[in-house]
């Protein structure tokens, strides 16, 4: 049995055969990482690897945000940002973030200047104080139902007017939820 006490870096062994205690000092390190990183969560990585809709473009997409995740899930880089970084076609960038909206792996954020910003949901990673982690949860939770029903006025909209004219055609696509 082994407890540390961290104020004084020594940490108290006893030795379960005899019972002696012995005393280690072990040099107390604040900052033991020196980069920055998030947590991600297995099962939703999971679901992301087997969606076969994802491409290894949205990959790649999805990789450079995470890579420039700000915390509490904000990401603030531009749609040509993204292009310059990963040497790739705008349009195709811009499929991806359409793709990943879609899935709701992110969700859209508020406006910067010209440019969105975006969210990670917090099902899929989280950078942040994990104390906060349940509240973002709910946060985006209640983002993503913000951002479904935009989708389902949009649609009812389209269904109207496919109504009333019949040669406009409905490109709205249904994806599978992943939540």
């Amino acid at each position: 049995m082994s407890v540390f006490d961290k104020r004084s870096g020594k940490r108290e062994i006893q030795d379960t055969k005899t019972g002696e205690k012995i005393y280690a000092v072990v040099e107390v390190r604040k900052d033991f990482i020196d980069e920055e990183y998030f947590c991600m969560f297995q099962r939703s990585a999971e679901l992301i690897a087997q969606d076969r809709d994802f491409t290894y473009e949205d990959f790649r997409v999805l990789y450079m945000l995470y890579a420039n995740l700000d915390m509490k899930n904000y990401i603030s880089l531009s749609q040509s940002d993204l292009c310059e970084k990963l040497k790739m076609n705008k349009s195709n960038v811009s499929k991806s973030i359409s793709r990943l909206l879609e899935k709701g792996v992110i969700l859209k954020g508020p406006k910067v200047g010209k440019s969105w910003t975006y969210i990670l949901n917090a099902n899929y990673g989280y950078k942040g104080k994990l104390k906060f982690l349940k509240q973002e949860r709910k946060r985006h939770l209640a983002l993503i139902e913000d951002q479904e029903t935009d989708r389902y006025i949009e649609r009812k909209y389209k269904e109207e007017n496919k109504n009333k004219k019949t040669d406009i055609e409905d490109e709205d696509v249904n994806h599978p939820k992943l939540f």
